[in-house]
Order: structure tokens, then C-alpha cells, then sequence
């Protein structure tokens, strides 16, 4: 079994440039969370959204950036036209224009079971990631749920 290879890159810039080309059809790819604005931290994690006219089902990728491993979770919603707003502080625009519409909506997503595992897993390793960082042990419970 031949394991894929780990995207390599050298900045944030260069990773969000990757998540660009590889969304490029959509109208509105947003960066949200710490990661918009911040820099990465070692075990981080980068939430994306994609708005587009045809809806896919949640995208993960483990990258490298320098010798920090990262975590892209991007997660697709129907764009809409709107009127254009001012872009709240803790979202960065890589793609599009920023409009009152662009609102992630908080209702579950229905998967299939491929699907299903593919999101259990991306909890495992987002709930790692976030006990590495803090070292809070509450987050090896989560984990302990999704494995059981």
C-alpha cells in the first residue's frame, strides 16, 4: 500500500495559495478562526469555507509547514448573492468578495458511512492536535468517544 505524500510548504501564504488553486471554481473561499489572522501553531489548524452553487462534502488534508504539522478542514455551503459588508476580525477573505449572505449554517450535515468515518477521524486528529497544544487531557476524552 503506497501511503499519499504530505504537501510541503514554507508559509501560511503558501498554503493558503494552495487552498486557492485547489477551490479556484468556487466564488468565496474564507479563512475563520484563529488561523485567519494569526500564525500557525505547531499541531494547528485551519478552518476554510467554500461558498459555491454546487454543495460537496467536507475536505481534509494534513500538511506540512516548515516542521509544523496542520490540519485543513474545509467545509462547503451554497453561495448566495449579497450585499457587500464589512468582513468580521476573525475571518480572512483569500478568495471573493465578503457579503451580508456568507453565513456558515449550524445545521448537522447528513453524511454516508464513508463519509461519516472520514469526519470521525478529522475529530481524532483536530482533538490531538488540540491536546497537544494545551495539554488539557479533557481532549483525550473526546477522542476516546470517537474510537470506542
Amino acid at each position: 500500500m503506497v501511503l499519499p505524500e504530505i504537501k510541503k510548504f514554507h508559509s501560511k501564504e503558501e498554503i493558503l495559495s494552495y487552498i486557492k488553486n485547489i477551490f479556484k471554481y468556487h466564488n468565496v473561499i474564507i479563512i475563520h478562526g484563529s488561523a485567519a489572522k494569526n500564525k500557525l501553531k505547531k499541531y494547528g489548524d485551519i478552518d476554510i469555507e467554500v461558498y459555491s452553487q454546487k454543495l460537496k462534502k467536507p475536505y481534509y488534508e494534513i500538511v506540512f509547514q516548515n516542521k509544523k504539522v496542520i490540519l485543513l478542514s474545509v467545509y462547503f455551503y451554497k453561495f448566495k448573492e449579497g450585499k457587500k459588508t464589512k468582513v468580521p476580525k476573525d475571518i480572512r477573505i483569500i478568495k471573493g468578495v465578503y457579503n451580508n449572505q456568507l453565513k456558515a449554517k449550524s445545521t448537522k450535515e447528513s453524511y454516508d458511512s464513508k463519509e461519516n468515518l472520514k469526519r470521525q477521524c478529522q475529530l481524532v486528529v483536530d482533538f490531538a492536535f488540540k491536546h497537544f497544544r494545551s495539554k488539557n487531557d479533557i481532549y483525550l476524552k473526546y477522542i476516546q468517544k470517537r474510537i470506542k
